[in-house]
């Protein structure tokens, strides 16, 4: 079981170093490319995109669960396909949402144009089908298949936004970019999803049947409600500060939070080979994998987190410019406040895998402290910083406490 479980880590880690590679050097371009205010457009938009990303996530796990829990394969791909139903449904309102709301947004975050908003719903709409198509791939433990869709999307997404943004399509240019790579990806995705056995079909308007997905719906409310606390987490400090301060000011503190964010989005694979890999019942099984889990995050994350003390001034420099230097000294601060919240993911979805609802409350009132703390807190890039970095803390100590309650009832 140990070899198995770290050799998945391995491959997904490693797969995954190269995804982000090519994902956090579309930064370092787009950052030398981009005047700071339009940079931070760009980061602002991609904050938001997590948010209803919250909706990708949430069927990635339900299609794992669904791939796990159904040996029968006539009645998996019936709960698959009405499953792909419902969020083509919601899907489309979400559609409807962000692109009612794109001029309101414009004006709220001091945006020169609503396109980008646009092109954020579009690129929902795509996310759908490869949402279920990497997740069927993830719960086949085909990791190195799922880091290859990832690197198609990474790739095509720097070429493409380089590309339209050197032609002078500024912020708008750098969000079509992406797109296009989903386009890209999912194709890929779906193409191996097919050779894995999940069958395909023409997506078509019909009304799901609710009473096949009831006990998923379920599962997918407790994914909701952590997915989206995680993803408010990750995201609120850049929208906070997009709103609070000058477009230059934001786009600088954009700049700083995409270097931090480095630790986060390495450390996710861990995330998401735990998933994949504890069994329900198996309480012994599942707290030897949370604990290498954690030892790979203390070294991956961990590692990065000092090298980010270490030199800031250094490490902006190369990965986003000098134009980010004079908030270099941000760095520090903020890497520890994205090792805390990758920790926090960590703990999340380990809680998820083994549908914990009490997790519920532990994400939910660690969000509430959070943007209590940025109501309260919000006068500086510093204050910034110090209030994700506590709020990320009061959700670690929180889900601790969930875990330490969860242990003694098991017994």
């Amino acid at each position: 079981m140990s070899s198995q479980f770290l050799r998945h880590n391995a491959i997904f880690v490693v797969g995954s170093l190269a995804v982000s590679f090519m994902n956090y050097l579309y930064y370092p371009v787009l950052g030398r490319l981009l005047a700071p205010a339009d940079f931070g457009e760009v980061q602002a938009v991609i904050s938001f995109f997590l948010q209803t990303g919250v909706l990708l996530s949430v069927l990635g796990m339900v299609t794992i669960s669904v791939v796990k829990r159904y040996s029968n394969d006539v009645q998996r791909q019936a709960i698959l396909g009405e499953l792909e139903q419902l969020a083509l449904w919601i899907g489309l309102a979400l559609f409807t949402v962000v692109v009612l709301a794109a001029v309101p947004l414009q004006n709220f975050l001091n945006f020169t144009s609503p396109v980008p908003f646009i092109l954020l719903a579009l690129s929902v709409l795509l996310g759908i089908p490869g949402a279920f198509a990497n997740a069927f791939i993830q719960a086949h433990r085909r990791f190195g298949v799922l880091s290859a869709s990832g690197l198609v999307a990474s790739l095509g997404k720097l070429l493409g936004s380089t590309a339209l943004v050197i032609i002078g399509w500024r912020a708008a240019g750098a969000v079509l970019g992406v797109v296009l790579a989903q386009l890209l990806a999912l194709a890929f995705a779906a193409w191996w999803a097919r050779r894995l056995g999940r069958r395909l079909s023409v997506p078509h308007l019909q009304r799901p049947n609710l009473t096949l997905i009831r006990p998923e719906l379920r599962y997918a409310g407790l994914v909701l409600v952590t997915s989206l606390a995680i993803n408010m987490l990750l995201s609120c400090d850049i929208i906070v500060a997009k709103h609070v301060f000058s477009p230059h000011d934001a786009g600088l503190y954009a700049g700083i939070a995409t270097v931090a964010r480095i630790i986060y989005f390495l450390t996710v694979p861990l995330a998401a080979v735990l998933i994949a890999s504890v069994k329900p019942g198996e309480p012994a099984h599942n707290h030897a994998l949370l604990k290498r889990s954690l030892a790979l995050l203390a070294l991956l994350g961990g590692g990065t987190l000092l090298v980010f003390c270490w030199a800031p001034a250094v490490i902006v420099g190369l990965l986003v410019g000098q134009r980010y230097a004079p908030v270099a000294g941000l760095l520090p601060g903020l890497s520890l406040a994205i090792f805390t919240l990758s920790l926090a993911n960590l703990l999340v979805y380990y809680h998820v895998a083994l549908r914990h609802v009490s997790v519920l409350a532990a994400a939910g009132l660690g969000l509430v402290i959070t943007l209590g703390l940025f109501l309260l807190h919000h006068g500086s890039l510093t204050a910034i910083v110090e209030s994700l970095g506590w709020g990320s803390a009061a959700l670690v100590g929180l889900i601790l406490l969930i875990t330490r309650w969860e242990a003694r009832h098991a017994r």
